[in-house]
């Protein structure tokens, strides 16, 4: 069928060079593609080897449907894009806050980026729930936030 399996999760399986997406738990399979062709073909495929209940089109997947629509939005439009790895194989870690940024609540927002090989890996920007009492408390929060 021409999946790889993902290194990040072994239950997530992707096909290079289309957007398209096998996620399995314990019985349960979600396919999530692009073409109605391809998802036909890949049911069909499975469809041979197992018994197979179609469910239809998922509605629901525990709090995560949003987050999928977002990461598919993504990746299409970014499917042209990728990251340029350097030579050099060092992690460089950053990190910074924002002491009060927002001037209605006072709260700040910290954030990290991981880079490895000169590309950012990981990264994320969040506003805190809580108001920091002092600058050195934001950056302690963005650092901390960057180490878990």
């Amino acid at each position: 069928m021409g999946f790889k399996q993902a290194n990040s999760d072994l239950c997530i399986y992707t096909a290079s060079g289309e957007l398209f997406l096998i996620a399995m738990y314990v019985y349960d399979i979600v396919l999530a593609g692009t073409s109605d062709k391809r998802m036909k073909e890949v049911k069909d495929i499975i469809a041979e080897k197992f018994t197979v209940k179609d469910l239809g089109k998922l509605h629901h997947c525990i709090k995560h449907s949003t987050a999928v629509k977002r990461i598919f939005s993504y990746l299409n439009g970014t499917i042209n894009f990728g990251l340029l790895y350097s030579k050099d194989k060092e992690c460089t870690r950053y990190s910074d806050a924002n002491w009060v940024g927002d001037a209605n609540d006072r709260k700040s927002t910290s954030g990290f980026v991981f880079k490895f090989c000169g590309a950012a890996v990981n990264w994320r920007s969040k506003k805190l729930s809580f108001v920091t009492l002092s600058t050195v408390d934001s950056e302690c929060i963005a650092i901390a936030s960057a180490a878990q």
